[in-house]
């Protein structure tokens, strides 16, 4: 289990077409839309879940668990369950050679950070990714210092905080 994460909770409940619409409006071009409305779609259909507007520490997004990512036909970037920090050291020392995945990733460098969202899951004390792996990795990468919000999904009476 990890630490407890340090971010400031701004809404105590959201509702779920809030979310979707945040997600839909930030993500209209990417490639992965539609499998990660799924990913949404899938979390929100669990039983006694809740989804929650929080603001980021540099705390929390360092320790935040990212799935296995590639864009093929790359070898694996990150591997399962890796955190934001770890991720970022393993991308930053790959740069060119992580293709299509540095480009997105540099796509971010001077992006207000303060205009976008994440969306995370909340499980066994820690967060989880589920969109917003490439803003995440440039935010450190790139040494950001403005604040992530982020649309966390967790059980009713698990609310982190």
């Amino acid at each position: 289990m990890g630490a407890k994460p340090a971010m400031k909770i701004l809404e105590g409940s959201v509702a779920f077409d809030e979310v979707l619409g945040y997600f839909e409006r930030e993500n209209r071009e990417s490639k992965s839309l539609d499998w990660t409305r799924n990913e949404l779609v899938k979390a929100n259909g669990e039983t006694g879940i809740t989804w929650i507007l929080v603001r980021l520490s540099r705390q929390d997004i360092l320790k935040i668990m990212l799935q296995a990512h590639h864009h093929p036909p790359q070898v694996i970037l990150i591997p399962d369950w890796l955190d934001v920090a770890a991720a970022a050291v393993r991308i930053k020392n790959l740069t060119r050679k992580a293709g299509e995945c540095w480009d997105n990733i540099h796509s971010h460098k001077d992006r207000d950070f303060s205009q976008t969202h994440v969306f995370l899951k909340f499980r066994d004390g820690r967060l989880w990714h589920i969109d917003g792996l490439h803003r995440l990795l440039a935010w450190v990468i790139f040494e950001m210092t403005g604040v992530i919000d982020a649309y966390v999904v967790c059980l009713r009476d698990q609310i982190p905080g």
